[in-house]
């Protein structure tokens, strides 16, 4: 699971659909062998070669044709968000050796040309002039020229120039339900956020004796994702400008070693590593200004980087004595937070 934001079922490594060989849910009542915390465990077995070669190919597309427009977007007249996703894979798996070694290798990847819908707040063609509109006690609304508010100013500075040309590069708003509806209101646009991800798996299976008492697998997943999450301090600030882009390349493979002791004792052993390492983009490059109540003109995103190598190792013993059956063993979990 995720080591950094610990949240539940959230795995560091994809699981795609085509490399399962069976799962299983525990809701309660779980042994010590299924977990370290509490609430549901879940259990992948990987898919694994056989004496029969065996391979699927496959592609599953989802089109924008079929997607109905949002009621922001109809609000302020703008088409309808792109969503263009295809999911495509090959699978493939086999003997290396007859009875005794066995391979299975899996790639997925998923392609998004897609876009959201993205709303800022922005200053009104008034305020950007430097006309001040504000709402009476009996609920109708005036308006301060530029030389009023200096001449009610204190210090009578009035607007500041520079203020105003930078509120002047702001488009203009197109969406009157966000905002104060004085001097500030919404503009809503279509950001793109393309979306690229690859996974690769890869199981390997040795039966080490012809009578099976001694077993090793070992299995790799790869995953390399790039892609620009759909927070809103991540995506573009306005049109053309940057966006900040998350990196993925998470890494783990595990191996085991099963073997039967004695007719009534059996050991399972098990080394696991996993590798979470992801990096974001920041678009922060220079000095910025920040509005209250509005949106400020380049977006804040600074670049941050965090790489979690976990480290499982796991001995589990099942004796069977008559009739009762006693199981028992050991986990070591090192963590580094880097």
């Amino acid at each position: 699971n995720d080591q950094q934001n610990h949240t539940a079922f959230t795995s560091v490594l994809r699981v795609t659909l085509d490399s399962v060989e069976e799962f299983r849910t525990v809701t309660t009542n779980s042994g010590a062998d299924m977990g370290r915390t509490s609430g549901a465990q879940v259990a992948l077995v990987t898919k694994s070669g056989t004496n029969t070669l065996h391979g699927s190919f496959y592609e599953v597309n989802r089109n924008t044709a079929l997607e109905a427009n949002d009621f922001f977007n109809n609000s302020v007249g703008n088409p309808r968000n792109q969503l263009v996703r295809n999911v495509f894979g090959v699978s493939v798996g086999g003997p290396i050796k007859k009875n005794r070694l066995f391979y299975f290798l899996n790639y997925e990847g998923r392609r998004d040309a897609s876009s959201v819908s993205v709303s800022r707040i922005v200053p009104t063609q008034d305020f950007r002039n430097g006309i001040f509109t504000y709402r009476r006690k009996d609920g109708s609304t005036g308006t301060l020229s530029p030389a009023q508010v200096t001449a009610l100013d204190p210090a009578h500075i009035g607007p500041d120039p520079a203020v105003l040309a930078l509120l002047k590069t702001y488009p203009l708003p197109n969406d009157p339900s966000q905002g104060d509806r004085l001097n500030t209101e919404g503009y809503r646009f279509n950001a793109a956020v393309p979306l690229s991800w690859s996974t690769y798996i890869a199981r390997f299976n040795w039966q080490v004796d012809s009578a099976g008492k001694h077993n090793v697998f070992w299995r790799a997943n790869l995953q390399n994702d790039n892609f620009i999450p759909n927070a809103a301090a991540d995506l573009p600030q306005f049109p053309g400008s940057p966006a900040s882009r998350y990196l993925d390349n998470n890494k783990g493979l595990a191996a085991g070693y099963t073997t039967l002791v004695t007719p009534t004792l059996t050991s399972s052993l098990r080394y696991g590593f996993t590798r979470q390492s992801y990096d974001q983009t920041g678009i922060v490059n220079a000095d910025y200004t920040n509005f209250r109540n509005i949106d400020p003109p380049a977006a804040l995103t600074s670049g941050i980087s965090r790489t979690v190598p976990v480290h499982t190792i796991s001995e589990d013993l099942a004796w069977t004595k008559a009739g009762h059956n006693v199981t028992f063993g050991a986990t070591a979990l090192l963590i580094d937070n880097r």
